[in-house]
């Protein structure tokens, strides 16, 4: 089966954090084509703040191949494009405030600077990135995390559910946050893609 669907980590957890019921703004770079044209309007139709998405004319909008097997299992072949385009943003206002900070390296850079694995106050990662010293680790196994589930595509978790879970539920305890999490990604990857899987808060099905 083929289709085409959007994906990407950060849309995928501003996607997956705004269904849970978080209000969410992503800073992204698409290229100025149909793919990026549609992408900031899949933005709008899910409620996220689009003003920091900046089209480039230098870089077609990024894509990737993901191939996933009978068991679930996904192999992703990226083509990162306007995403690597070395086109500057427009300078943000940075306000330093109180707040937790989750960080998600994917797809892997095999040559990051270790200084980005202390620099968050939460680190989900993928298995290669495990022995790396941060605060908290997030470990997510893509192929086993919803091994009691039937699983169809594991393309996806429950990163951005973390997310929302750390900033509407900031005293609850860090590993009730990535059990409720990993609950919203067994769920996610019993459906086929990688967006269009992601549950609103509204049907999760009963614990």
């Amino acid at each position: 089966r083929f289709f085409i669907g959007f994906d990407g980590k950060g849309a995928n957890q501003c996607i997956q954090a705004a269904r849970m019921g978080a209000k969410t703004a992503m800073v992204y770079k698409v290229g100025r084509d149909v793919f990026g044209n549609d992408y900031i309007q899949n933005f709008k139709n899910n409620g996220i703040l689009t003003a920091y998405v900046e089209q480039t004319e230098h870089a077609a909008t990024g894509a990737a191949s993901i191939i996933v097997n009978d068991t679930g299992k996904m192999k992703l072949v990226p083509v990162p494009s306007s995403a690597a385009s070395p086109d500057k943003f427009e300078p943000l206002s940075i306000y330093s405030i109180m707040m937790k900070t989750i960080f998600n390296p994917a797809p892997a850079i095999a040559d990051l600077c270790s200084d980005f694995y202390k620099a968050s106050d939460v680190f989900c990662c993928s298995e290669s990135e495990v022995k790396n010293n941060i605060s908290h680790i997030a470990y997510n196994i893509s192929h086993k995390q919803a091994k009691f589930a039937p699983h169809c595509d594991g393309s996806v978790g429950g990163s951005g559910v973390l997310a929302f879970y750390m900033a509407h539920y900031p005293t609850m305890p860090l590993e009730e946050m990535a059990r409720r999490a990993n609950f919203v990604a067994v769920v996610s990857v019993q459906t086929v893609g990688t967006q269009t899987s992601f549950p609103f808060q509204k049907d999760l099905p009963t614990r």
